[in-house]
């Protein structure tokens, strides 16, 4: 299982969390530096030069040191999960590796940080193993930056590479062709599973819609899902109207269920029958006569 979009911090709320901490951390620097002033004042009277420069120093070495301290509560406080695929996927997508990039970089810029190495650290401690083993697969080219001067760039190049690649771009699409719609899996999630697959495989123009229409036409589950997908292929429409169509018909079936909830069906009643024999003159036998009773 993977992390959904749904499941990830968003960057909103990334970003607040980190103006808070960095108001904190800053409200203590100035009473830290206030107070070294005081003290500063205080001592200079009746010493020597050579002592107040001592103090001096010391109160710089003090404020980098709480600077390095800020610098390390930022980095803690990254809350960033690592790179995981789509529910249900088994390998990272290039949309979860681009959202996640995304958001990495957006924290990282919020807490000043700048250095290629400083970023690399941060990136081998968040990518997760998943998206390190991509990264290992891959090669640097003539394009991509120096791996010992720039090593996060270079990373980050290397992976939309591959991620950008022909050979990529293909295997979706033959994952695209084979996506079937699991038992129990609810008609419109297995449409956006179809839908997210194609978006990955590089399809221009109105090529998306057909390539979606054309898998969910052959593999839904549903008699009226398919019935949706070949009337999209033979006529034409977009995605958001194919959504809205799937969505239309699950309210038609959960308005059905409920309805046959709150009504259930009632069982036949049939009337009673007596069956009197009476024999007859004519050939000594018995015949039945049925009388119905209310």
């Amino acid at each position: 299982m993977h992390i959904g979009d749904d499941e990830w911090p968003s960057l909103e709320e990334a970003l607040e969390a980190e103006r808070k901490i960095t108001a904190s951390l800053s409200s203590k620097l100035k009473k830290s530096r206030a107070r070294n002033k005081k003290l500063r004042t205080t001592s200079n009277i009746g010493f020597p030069r050579s002592q107040s420069t001592m103090r001096e120093v010391t109160r710089v070495q003090g404020n980098e040191s709480l600077s390095i301290s800020m610098n390390n509560l930022s980095f803690a406080s990254l809350n960033i999960a690592e790179c995981t695929p789509m529910d249900g996927e088994d390998d990272i997508d290039k949309k979860s590796f681009e959202n996640w990039k995304d958001l990495l970089e957006a924290s990282m810029k919020l807490i000043r940080v700048t250095d290629e190495d400083t970023k690399m650290s941060i990136f081998k401690i968040k990518a997760g193993q998943k998206l390190l083993d991509i990264l290992e697969g891959t090669v640097s080219s003539t394009s991509t930056p120096c791996c010992e001067s720039a090593p996060y760039s270079n990373a980050m190049n290397r992976l939309k590479d591959f991620f950008g690649s022909r050979d990529y771009c293909l295997l979706q699409r033959q994952k695209l062709r084979s996506l079937t719609q699991n038992v129990n899996e609810p008609d419109s999630k297995y449409v956006r599973r179809v839908i997210n697959t194609a978006k990955l495989c590089d399809f221009s123009g109105d090529q998306l819609g057909e390539n979606v229409a054309d898998v969910i036409q052959t593999h839904a589950l549903s008699l009226r899902i398919r019935e949706i997908g070949r009337k999209m292929l033979r006529k034409g429409g977009s995605i958001p109207e194919l959504l809205e169509k799937i969505r239309a018909f699950e309210i038609g079936q959960l308005n059905e269920k409920l309805f046959a909830k709150s009504h259930p069906a009632k069982r036949a009643e049939v009337d009673a029958v007596s069956v009197d024999y009476q024999p007859d003159s004519s050939s000594g036998r018995y015949t039945n006569q049925r009388t119905f009773t209310a």
